[in-house]
């Protein structure tokens, strides 16, 4: 469920010391103004060679930590690391570095889950339309939604793809025995700051989002319920079912079969043309704007979804974060 989590805290000159004699160092940069320096490094957990990022300025007895929980513990993100070894984990840095990371502010959380589909990733790519308030765009074998305003990003991409193409920190992954040969689908929503996460997992409480608050089994479930929450928000009704039984007339005939053209070019290749007449000027104002979408209307009162997004929909349905 948790696929990366970055924290910033005051931890006190004890933590600091202990973080200091610890961490594997590599750079360090001066703020000239301020005359702070900032140390950056790494711990390892040498049973699966992953490493997990710290940075700590000593001026404001600060630590920022920074890692994929699924690849630290478990040596791959394929899978994921249930809660209860999370938070024993967390339990025992707390120990060791003598700070309560129970208390600390939480960054950001890239929340996900992989899902075993019948088909290659990207051919669902063509189902999933464009959304409101989002620039949508495909990047190699990964499909990009970026909020505007916000930058809140979900992304879908190709999981064995990226374990076979990618170097990550810590060396290449290596795809858990069970999972080869299988398409994995994964979805992402990435909430990249301390605001989007309180209104992820405490969306009725206002306080700081913490890691104790995250390593719970209510807000656990408010986070599974968020990312289910926004991958519904995204449009999907691409097909135009026909059926002349039920019409008489050229002209409803002639309508309806505008309205299998419609569904044959596509949507998201008719909201791409639409796009396209916008920043070539030929839509003006707002008003322009909306009325050339009016074509888009069918798709909204009449439209279905096509069978491989059904089998994604069931599977993101039924995905549910590890407990034990």
């Amino acid at each position: 469920m948790i696929d990366w989590i970055e924290t910033n805290s005051k931890v006190g000159m004890d933590s600091i010391k202990n973080i200091e004699s610890t961490m594997i160092h590599q750079t360090e940069w001066r703020h000239i103004a301020s005359g702070i320096t900032y140390h950056n490094g790494y711990i390892t957990n040498s049973s699966t060679g992953r490493k997990l990022g710290l940075s700590y300025s000593k001026e404001r007895e600060n630590l920022r930590l920074r890692m994929c929980p699924n690849k630290y513990l478990l040596g791959n993100n394929v899978e994921e690391v249930s809660m209860v070894k999370l938070t024993e984990f967390f339990e025992e840095l707390s120990h060791v570095f003598s700070y309560n990371f129970g208390e600390a502010p939480i960054q950001r959380i890239d929340a996900t889950h992989t899902l075993i589909t019948e088909l290659d990733p990207r051919v669902y790519f063509t189902y999933l339309c464009n959304e409101r308030g989002h620039l949508r765009y495909v990047h190699g074998s990964s499909l990009y939604y970026n909020h505007n305003n916000e930058g809140r990003l979900k992304v879908f991409y190709d999981k064995v793809r990226e374990v076979d193409e990618r170097k990550t920190w810590g060396g290449k992954q290596k795809m858990p025995t069970h999972l080869r040969d299988k398409n994995l689908t994964r979805f992402e929503l990435r909430l990249n700051s301390n605001k989007q996460v309180q209104k992820a997992i405490m969306p009725k409480e206002y306080e700081v989002p913490r890691l104790g608050h995250l390593l719970t089994f209510e807000k656990i479930e408010n986070l599974n319920k968020y990312w289910k929450e926004h991958y519904k928000t995204i449009p999907k009704m691409t097909e135009l079912p026909y059926d002349f039984t039920k019409i008489e007339g050229a002209s409803k005939v002639k309508k309806e079969i505008l309205m299998l053209a419609l569904a044959s070019l596509g949507r998201n290749n008719v909201e791409n043309l639409i796009k396209q007449a916008e920043f070539s000027g030929a839509l003006k104002t707002k008003k322009q704007r909306s009325d050339a979408r009016e074509i888009l209307k069918p798709f909204q009162k009449r439209g279905t979804k096509s069978n491989h997004i059904l089998e994604l929909d069931e599977k993101i349905k039924n995905s549910v974060p590890s407990y034990d």
